[in-house]
């Protein structure tokens, strides 16, 4: 494996081992859909830095109840930028390259055998450590076979989850109930079938039923919002972010000569592609406005039967989002902090209110962290390490608080392999005023009105808005923070081999370059070099090490 190094071996055996708890907390784990941190509020005709917060400044409850009563990490991170293979990462505590990438059938993974019909999954494991598993949502891609026609269901005691996630009105509902009896459950036509709610609805009805049982219980929530279509609430006023408007940062809409050439290539977005992204930002927003209520009716249902002290409760995205830098109207799948970044909120025994950590952490690291807080044992082949040195750090009755961490990660691997060539009109939104049912096309394919197949074209000349493509958007990468050092390094080769590169990018986060200051975005620390196209910067130990493109990546 491209990735097997004496560094990541010892890193693996330092897993084999976990602190067992005394008494086993509930758990909640909470996973959005494309949902930023990095793109705040836009402020007409002015130019505006990127937050920490992002879409989470829609979300008032989110930020009183799990920011300041909770924890927050501003350096988590996914491995890959795209649905599936982020999820399926999250769900493992294994790597893209791990899960069965590049081959595999779920966006290049293998959701089936890693998640859902797992006997290593973090549900599998959890439940094995003697927790009822309720599952509510989206899990991953694919899940409409996974669960409704081939009735899976590895580690999952009660399931209520939809089988078109895409649709935010979908009827059909996969169930598995107590009794392990599985059926597809169809709802009537109402505005009653929005998603959101009935994942939320669903998800208090479960807890009240397991609330007072011996047995530990752990709930997966999987809202699709803000995925595309973003489709709010029937409820929702339309009006609430009516002025609102995606953020103009310095690298919006900017040409991007210095980036690899799926990037480099986008024209300007034209006036009606930025109304688009206006409108797409304001259907993001608005459908997190469920989430955050799903946030509120959990908390408040946890408080209401005695158990908000006794569960812990994380909230993640499977990764971030553009709108609108270096011309990418929607969309992820991108190197850059937008995409890879992503929030993680933890509250819980132990857990301090209103703090920050600063660690490189990743989605890899969450099974670890949540089997540790089950006193469950850490398989070997786990690559994740658990975060409980960052998380529990004062007295409480089920977890002992963690000496600070010793030797902890400065580089996180990141991965991604193309899942295909598509353009701007891959995301659509929803049309303000329609029916609930309505939704409004999607975005400009391209800067004009023609019909020609889409191709790739040179600086800011490309006839169409590409948001991925198969012959220049594939990659590994490191994200590093080390010493002061804030950086992100990038090989892109269209076989996924590595073994001929075609392009690298290698950014100082902290530097100013042209217009671009150090919170906004990637400045280029210097051009392409034929000596630097050879070689893959990474930390291993305390040493910077040098290797070549044909030998290993080693995450630690």
């Amino acid at each position: 494996s491209m990735v097997e190094s004496r560094c990541l071996l010892l890193l693996l055996l330092g897993l084999a081992s976990s602190s067992v708890a005394a008494k086993q907390p509930n758990i909640v784990f909470i996973l959005t859909d494309d949902q930023d941190i990095r793109l705040p509020a836009g402020k007409t005709g002015s130019t505006v830095p990127y937050s920490n917060l992002g879409s989470l400044e829609a979300m008032n409850h989110t930020k009183q109840l799990l920011i300041n009563e909770g924890l927050s990490f501003n350096q988590f991170f996914v491995n890959t930028p795209i649905c599936c293979p982020s999820r399926t990462e999250f769900f493992t505590g294994r790597y893209y390259h791990s899960v069965g990438a590049p081959s595999g059938s779920c966006m290049h993974v293998n959701a089936e055998e890693n998640v859902f019909n797992a006997t290593a999954s973090l549900f599998s494991l959890l439940q094995k450590a003697g927790y009822v598993t309720g599952v509510f949502g989206k899990v991953t891609n694919d899940q409409t076979s996974y669960f409704c026609t081939k009735k899976m269901d590895g580690g999952m005691t009660h399931i209520g989850s939809p089988c078109d996630y895409n649709d935010y009105y979908g009827k059909r509902y996969f169930v598995k109930d107590k009794t392990g009896a599985k059926h597809i459950e169809t709802l009537p036509e109402a505005p009653s079938t929005y998603q959101t709610s009935q994942i939320g609805n669903r998800t208090l009805n479960w807890i009240r039923s397991v609330a007072k049982d011996a047995a530990p219980f752990f709930a997966y929530i999987g809202p699709h919002a803000p995925h595309y279509p973003a489709t709010p609430a029937p409820w929702v006023q339309n009006t609430l972010f009516a002025n609102l408007t995606a953020p103009r940062t310095p690298n919006f809409n900017v040409e991007s000569p210095d980036k690899h050439q799926m990037i480099a290539q986008n024209a300007a977005l034209n006036s009606e592609a930025l109304t688009w992204i206006d409108q797409h930002m304001r259907d993001r927003w608005s459908s997190l406005l469920s989430v955050d209520d799903v946030v509120a009716a959990v908390v408040n249902e946890l408080r209401q039967q005695g158990i908000l002290d006794s569960t812990y409760i994380f909230y993640s995205s499977d990764h971030g989002y553009k709108l609108g830098q270096w011309r990418v109207g929607c969309s992820k799948e991108q190197i850059y902090d937008t995409d890879i970044r992503v929030p993680l909120l933890v509250r819980g025994p132990g857990v301090a209110a209103n703090a920050t950590v600063d660690a490189l952490t990743g989605n890899v690291d969450l099974t670890p962290t949540l089997l540790e807080l089950a006193g469950a044992p850490l398989p070997s082949f786990m690559e994740g390490k658990s975060m409980l040195p960052f998380i529990v750090t004062q007295k409480n009755a089920f977890v002992s608080p963690r000496a600070p961490a010793v030797n902890w990660r400065q580089q996180f691997l990141l991965e991604y392999k193309s899942v295909g060539s598509y353009y701007n009109d891959h995301c659509n939104i929803w049309q303000p005023g329609s029916t609930y049912a309505g939704k409004y096309g999607s975005g400009p394919r391209s800067p004009t009105a023609h019909k020609d197949p889409c191709k790739l074209g040179t600086v800011g000349n490309g006839n169409c808005y590409y948001v991925d493509d198969t012959e220049t958007n594939s990659w590994r990468a490191l994200r590093v923070l080390k010493d002061g050092q804030n950086l992100v390094y990038a090989e892109y080769d269209s076989k996924w081999q590595f073994e001929d590169v075609q392009f690298h990018e290698l950014y100082d986060l902290d530097k100013v370059c042209g217009q671009l200051n150090q919170n906004t975005a990637m400045s280029f620390l210097f051009p392409p070099s034929s000596v630097l196209s050879s070689m893959l910067i990474f930390v291993c130990g305390n040493n910077f090490l040098f290797s070549t493109v044909q030998g290993s990546v080693p995450d630690d």
